[in-house]
């Protein structure tokens, strides 16, 4: 597998544990349409259809069960939802999804690219 030159001179950011990239968070209060602080199954599939409008099949395939996956409820909060926390786990994995054009379950080196171009440019 080719190494693209993106790719090649990407630095390794060690980020301290538990944060949640500030990209990630600014998406979860944009989804949180009723402010709560959590994403009910319909927050989360409207957040998915307007983040990646063109996902292929093999990744839209995940949406429901990656949030029944992840979701909790407790006696306050009984309906099922996920956090700020969970959100940015659940959408790491998605975007994983959403640019493995071929879904072998690996990144070569153009999906790479195109994933860290989405990612700083938001494209």
């Amino acid at each position: 597998m080719a190494q693209s030159a993106v790719v090649a001179e990407a630095e390794v950011v060690e980020a301290p544990s538990g944060s949640v990239p500030r990209r990630v968070k600014k998406l979860f209060e944009k989804f949180d349409t009723d402010g709560n602080g959590r994403l009910t199954l319909e927050e989360w599939q409207k957040a998915v259809a307007l983040e990646f409008p063109h996902m292929p099949a093999h990744a839209a395939a995940h949406v429901a069960p990656v949030f029944a996956k992840h979701a909790t409820s407790t006696p306050e909060h009984p309906h099922k939802f996920v956090d700020l926390p969970t959100f940015s786990k659940m959408y790491a994995s998605l975007l994983f999804r959403n640019f493995d054009a071929d879904n072998s379950g690996l990144l070569d080196a153009t999906e790479a690219e195109a994933a860290l171009s989405y990612l700083s440019e938001g494209k």
